[in-house]
């Protein structure tokens, strides 16, 4: 599990700006469970995952410090919707950091995931969506 300066730091680092969603995933961890969570923000290189602290322990067990060289994969699927129309997508993820969020009167966990593998037309359905809601008003 990451410390609170080390996911300050992870935010800090982002490469594009996120849209803050509040949607619904499936999550399917490594042991083939699957799990639902919330989709916190999206960008076009990675997603937040949130969750309670029980069901951050399903998606990864054991809370342990993510590291670069072994950072678990796990499946997320969900639906966007891109030019008034529903899109699934569906990509096997990194996790990149892992932290609870202790400054949240709830008991939330956040998970950093970056994009590894899109299924089907996933990754033309994300290159929509941001086009569509970066387009000037």
């Amino acid at each position: 599990m990451k410390s609170r300066s080390q996911y300050e730091s992870f935010e800090d680092r982002r490469k594009y700006p996120r849209l803050i969603m509040n949607l619904p995933v499936k999550v399917k961890n490594q042991q083939g469970r699957y799990i639902e969570a919330k989709l916190h923000d999206i960008s076009p290189d990675g997603l937040q995952l949130r969750c309670n602290r029980k069901t951050a322990e399903l998606i990864h067990p054991g809370g342990r410090q993510i590291v670069d060289d072994a950072q678990p994969s796990i499946g997320v699927g969900f639906n966007l919707t891109v030019n008034e129309q529903s899109r699934e997508i569906i990509v096997r993820c990194s996790v990149c950091y892992f932290v609870l969020l202790e400054d949240n009167e709830s008991d939330e966990a956040a998970f950093g995931l970056c994009y590894r593998q899109f299924k089907g037309e996933s990754l033309r359905h994300i290159k929509e969506f941001f086009l569509s809601e970066m387009e000037p008003a």
